[in-house]
């Protein structure tokens, strides 16, 4: 199978959208199904580059005494210390939303995200 890679301009990826969605597609389904593949696609990117899901902390509000708190075992594991931190920036509008996903799904995965969003206000 090949597959094509393609670019499209802003004004054409609004018309692609629009007929998606005048099919029936609603807006957060199609979010779902582009961050999912996307968040698929980094994560095999980084386990092509050797990364591995295994080494995780317990609890991402007080880094302070967290090896002392990896070593002992406490609290559920949720956060991969040995995969790269995965920064995320987040714009306005339906892009912004899609990153907010692929940022959800690579955290469900045990990844480190990194959340920056520097407007005021969303679409």
């Amino acid at each position: 199978m090949t597959i094509e890679k393609f670019v499209v301009t802003a004004d054409q990826m609004r018309q692609i959208e629009t007929r998606i969605f005048a099919a029936g597609m609603p807006v957060s389904a199609l979010m779902e199904k582009v961050a999912g593949l996307l968040a698929r696609r980094i994560q095999a990117l980084l386990k092509s580059e050797g990364s591995s899901a295994t080494d995780c902390i317990t609890d991402l509000t007080d880094l302070t005494d967290l090896t002392d708190r990896r070593k002992r075992g406490e609290g559920k594991k949720i956060v991969n210390l040995q995969l790269p931190v995965i920064g995320v920036l987040v714009g306005p509008g339906h892009n912004g939303g899609d990153a907010l996903v692929v940022a959800r799904e690579l955290h469900f995965q045990g990844f480190p995200v990194f959340v920056y969003c520097p407007f005021s206000k969303l679409k």
